[in-house]
């Protein structure tokens, strides 16, 4: 009797472990063909950048969090740009078709930003980041004030730590970044004008 209510707890183990296994395969092959083709990958000193643009008007940088690459960078423009701005929505490193880098920092990812820009031809950008995407999107605007116009930073809480301590209001002498108190910058709308 118990080798049986055994037998039988390890057939429905191996079956759930099947259908969960062949659902995850299904599901992350629908996100792989969604993906697929529709953005440019090119080379840089950062490694393989990689990008998709739209729209026009007024050219906004959007860099995307944690949950996927460029795609979700697309999608942040579909819910709150739309086609009034000439978007570019990179890959950020270790994203889809974007290199991955072992040691990469913040600053690399801002500095693999301004190359692709100036790829692309392009002088000056607002910028709107998601998540945490937020770091390397303030040290773009830190270490290229000249290219950045304005800088949206949206559930980016992690800025407040960014330099590994506490920022305080105010300016802070020492970087030349300049401090929101923590409470503003929890969550920040989506609504900008260039």
């Amino acid at each position: 009797m118990l080798r049986g209510i055994l037998r039988y707890i390890a057939i429905v183990l191996i079956l759930s472990v099947v259908l969960v296994s062949v659902a995850y395969f299904s599901d992350i092959s629908r996100a792989y063909e969604r993906v697929s083709g529709k953005s440019t990958v090119i080379p840089s000193p950062y490694g393989d950048i990689e990008f998709t643009e739209g729209g026009s008007g007024p050219d906004v940088l959007v860099i995307h969090g944690s949950g996927g690459g460029y795609d979700q960078g697309e999608l942040l423009v579909q819910a709150e740009l739309g086609d009034k701005f000439h978007w570019i929505t990179p890959s950020r490193f270790g994203y889809l078709r974007s290199t991955f880098h072992e040691n990469a920092t913040f600053d690399d990812q801002a500095h693999a930003y301004a190359y692709l820009l100036d790829h692309l031809g392009i002088k000056k950008v607002a910028v709107v980041a998601l998540s945490h995407g937020g770091p390397s999107a303030l040290l773009f605007a830190a270490l290229y004030p000249e290219n950045v116009t304005h800088t949206l930073l949206g559930s980016v809480f992690e800025i407040v730590i960014l330099l590994g301590k506490e920022a305080p209001s105010g300016n802070d002498p020492e970087t030349s970044v300049q401090f929101a108190p923590p409470s503003t910058v929890l969550d920040t709308a989506f609504s900008f004008k260039v």
